[in-house]
């Protein structure tokens, strides 16, 4: 009896080992064919075309969902088509184009449509599924879907539109639909010490004020400082100076012929003699500026000045033109205008009385 009942457990044991080693075989077969190591060489370029030696690439079209941007390379100045040609954003350009033209293939991943959903490479269904679809115009055109990005390494999951084939590539490659991403964020860059002064004028109510910077001043101060009343705090004034040395766009559009009335006009007198003049407008909650860089008038440059470089006289002619920094021609600007971000509206439509403290008297 206990022979036979030894003999039976050896069996199982041998049966149970054999039902083991079958089960790590179907596992180890299974995740072999979702993630076979590549055979490809660790160095293959995922796009090699862009890295030809006379490769030239003209244009990125960029979609994903309904949302589409398409920038051109016009004679080495890349613009956001769909942005009235409106400048591209350098720094991002260099970045997409450098990611694209540096990823490796690391290795082959899975070829199983069902999970192209996980790995946002599907070309419908819901917006979180979806790739990003990038066309390269080249000598020849090259689409590619980009998903999305290894949680543990510099990596992406990409494929191309007619294959089930998933790979990882090397590098966090990341690109936005939306063209307003793509716009150069810097309308204009004027440096302080061009700016003569600055008025600000408020139509509704009829009010405005200069703000001008004397010699050697750290802030700037009222021209006309009404008696009996203190600043908030000796700097306050510099706010509106800085924003139009470090402005930002939103979006871009055609100016319409027919606007409503400013809230706030600002103009800037530089000290070449020209003038900068802005008008800003609140629109269905969103918020527009137009500019326009008016030349110096005839008289002016006629009139005789002290330099402020070495204090002789002379004329507007004689002083350096101040570099306004700016992305589009001024002959542009003319047919354009500009969303600002509600805190830029804000800073630059205050009137006189946001700036003092409420307690220094009327």
């Amino acid at each position: 009896g206990f022979d036979c009942v030894g003999s039976e457990a050896v069996m199982n044991r041998k049966t149970t080992i054999q039902i083991l080693v079958a089960v790590l075989v179907v596992l180890a077969s299974g995740l072999y064919l979702l993630n076979p190591q590549t055979s490809e060489a660790p160095d293959r370029l995922w796009i090699p075309a862009l890295s030809e030696p006379n490769a030239e690439l003209l244009s990125i079209t960029i979609e994903k969902g309904e949302s589409s941007t398409e920038l051109v390379n016009q004679g080495g100045q890349w613009q956001v088509t769909n942005r009235l040609g409106y400048p591209a954003k350098l720094g991002a350009m260099i970045d997409l184009v450098s990611a694209l033209r540096s990823a490796k293939v690391i290795e082959r991943k899975t070829a199983n449509p069902d999970h192209h959903a996980e790995l946002q490479l599907t070309e419908s269904g819901a917006e979180d599924t979806r790739a990003t679809r990038i066309r390269l115009e080249l000598s020849e055109d090259r689409v590619v879907l980009l998903g999305q990005t290894a949680s543990q390494r510099e990596a992406t999951f990409v494929r191309s539109p007619d294959d089930n084939q998933v790979w990882l590539v090397s590098g966090k490659i990341t690109a936005s639909a939306n063209p307003n991403d793509w716009l150069s964020p810097v309308l204009f860059d004027i440096p302080e010490t061009g700016v003569l002064s600055v008025t600000i004028k408020h139509p509704a109510s009829r009010e405005s004020y200069t703000l001008v910077r004397e010699a050697d001043a750290l802030n700037w101060s009222l021209a006309e400082s009404p008696a009996g009343l203190t600043l908030k705090y000796s700097s306050i004034l510099n706010q509106i100076p800085s924003r139009l040395a470090q402005f930002k766009l939103l979006d871009v559009a055609h100016r319409p012929a027919n606007s409503v009335e400013a809230t706030s006009v600002i103009e800037v007198a530089l000290r070449d003699g020209r003038t900068v003049a802005l008008d800003l407008v609140e629109e269905d909650e969103r918020y527009w500026l137009t500019a326009e860089v008016k030349p110096v008038p005839l008289a002016q440059k006629l009139a005789p000045t002290v330099q402020p470089d070495n204090g002789e006289i002379g004329n507007v002619s004689s002083v350096a033109s101040v570099d306004l920094g700016l992305s589009v021609s001024e002959a542009a600007l003319e047919d354009l205008r500009f969303e600002i971000s509600a805190s830029n509206f804000e800073t630059l439509t205050k009137v006189r009385s946001d700036y003092f403290d409420t307690q220094s008297g009327d």
